[in-house]
């Protein structure tokens, strides 16, 4: 009687414990889901690896940059200077600020040696260059001004020529007047 029940045992553990599956089916397939899972879980980590790097390769590139700045900045003491004065004085607005005005400082110097000012024209001729800037708001033409002078220059040289330098301009009227 023992046997009939040990062969009932043995023949259902051969038939199968969970939904027809024997043990060792079932460690199997457990097996598989983990090593998908852990496949699914390494990737999403290669991808997040992969956006670090980029990120970093950025962040490289962008430091590279701004030290290419940082040497070109150094390379001037008086730049330096002020921006070492400046940076322990403001808040970083006014930093901004600062710098914006610094490249349009460096913007309008390259323009002016392209249209052929040199920098250390401008420097000599900067109280001109303000004088030339008051006429221009009160309305004067620059060049009609250099029009009228190149004709007053003829005008003189005509005189000094025919030897009517010392006529006075009345004088020099009433000549035009009877058609000189």
């Amino acid at each position: 009687m023992s046997e009939m029940i040990i062969g009932r045992q043995t023949s259902s553990y051969r038939q199968g414990l969970v939904l027809g599956l024997t043990m060792a089916e079932i460690m199997l397939l457990l097996v598989f889901c983990l090593l998908i899972a852990v496949g699914v879980a390494l990737s999403s980590e290669r991808t997040k690896r992969d956006d670090a790097l980029s990120r970093l390769r950025r962040a490289e590139l962008a430091a590279a940059t701004n030290q290419k700045v940082v040497d070109t900045v150094k390379r001037n003491a008086q730049l330096a200077e002020l921006v070492e004065r400046t940076a322990k004085t403001t808040s970083q607005s006014e930093i901004d600020d600062f710098w914006r005005k610094l490249v349009e400082s460096s913007e309008a110097v390259t323009k002016m040696e392209r249209e052929g000012v040199s920098l250390a024209a401008f420097e000599e001729e900067s109280r001109y260059a303000a004088k030339l800037r008051e006429l221009i708001s009160q309305g004067i033409d620059p060049d009609k001004v250099a029009k009228e002078l190149a004709r007053a220059s003829a005008i003189e040289a005509m005189l000094a020529q025919r030897k009517l330098a010392n006529l006075t301009p009345e004088q020099l009227a009433a000549l035009l007047d009877k058609g000189l």
